[in-house]
């Protein structure tokens, strides 16, 4: 993203402009929202489906082949401010101020957040949910389920395959907490991190 980008964005921060969001996944998805955060690497909106706001989602601008603001998203804005819908959590300062991926998977991991967090890898795109179990240099680790609610296993992955980071979503807030109360999580996870106390 371009330094005139990076200024157009801090722009449309300040009036809480609807943005669309062109991106380089290989199904051509497109995000929807109000951008709240932005830096050099990282562009972050709250997610606007259907007129409803749904979370924080985290793109790497290196991600984003486009980023409009024209006429269909000014007649949303029109509709967001008669209807009072432009309504926006208050986000905390940590996660506005997020300057790269590899920044805000080590914030997940100390605020022990589980993020749903999707890889661009090069056989294919493939999501995670779960705990962030360990955060290196170059990569990190995360403890998936299924969308079954099955553990899977600890994956190690790399900062640079990220496509997306979503945080504070419906689906991954409810499914997240059943996972949590269910017993075999508590004991799957303590395993776990005693394994890697270990090594």
């Amino acid at each position: 993203m371009s330094r005139l980008n990076i200024e157009k964005c801090k722009k449309l921060i300040q009036f809480k402009k609807p943005v669309s969001l062109f991106t380089r996944h290989r199904d051509g998805d497109r995000y929807n929202g109000i951008i709240v955060g932005c830096s050099k690497d990282v562009i972050l909106i709250e997610s606007d489906n259907d007129f409803v706001f749904d979370g924080i989602i985290a793109l790497p601008t290196r991600q984003i082949k486009n980023l409009r603001h024209s006429q269909f998203e000014k007649t949303l804005d029109r509709i967001f401010t008669k209807f009072g819908l432009l309504k926006l959590k208050k986000r905390s300062p940590w996660l506005l101020k997020t300057e790269t991926m590899q920044q805000l998977v080590s914030e997940c991991f100390k605020r022990k957040l589980w993020p749903i967090i999707e890889m661009q890898h090069k056989r294919g795109n493939a999501l995670y949910i779960g705990p962030i179990t360990s955060v290196e240099k170059n990569g990190f680790q995360i403890f998936a389920y299924d969308a079954n609610g099955k553990w899977e296993k600890n994956y190690s992955l790399t900062y640079n395959e990220i496509f997306k980071i979503q945080l504070f979503d419906k689906y991954s807030t409810y499914f997240n907490k059943f996972m949590k109360e269910k017993v075999e999580t508590k004991t799957l996870l303590k395993k776990l991190f005693e394994r890697k106390k270990r090594k």
